[in-house]
């Protein structure tokens, strides 16, 4: 529900199964990265404006940071830039 929810957000459409399917591969591969440390999660999922005490208690860095990617994604694709 996650990934349709910011799919709605970014596009103003829900995300169909295919699309659901790629945003859960793509949060599956990140997560991976960043377990295997070729990825940092501070590096990505913190900033001068957040900071590890501001996550919510069932948050882990590394889920923050695989869902940055996410939204990263989203926001650049050709169909948020271009609504109409």
């Amino acid at each position: 529900s996650r990934a349709d929810y910011a799919y709605r957000l970014c596009t103003s459409r829900g995300a169909r199964p295919a699309e659901v399917a790629a945003i859960r591969r793509l949060l599956e591969e990140k997560r991976m990265r960043l377990r295997s440390g070729e990825l940092k999660a501070g590096e990505i999922a913190f900033s001068t404006f957040t900071k590890p005490a501001d996550l919510p208690a069932d948050a882990t860095p590394a889920d923050l940071a695989a869902w940055a990617i996410v939204a990263r994604v989203l926001l650049n694709l050709d169909e948020t830039l271009t609504k109409s």
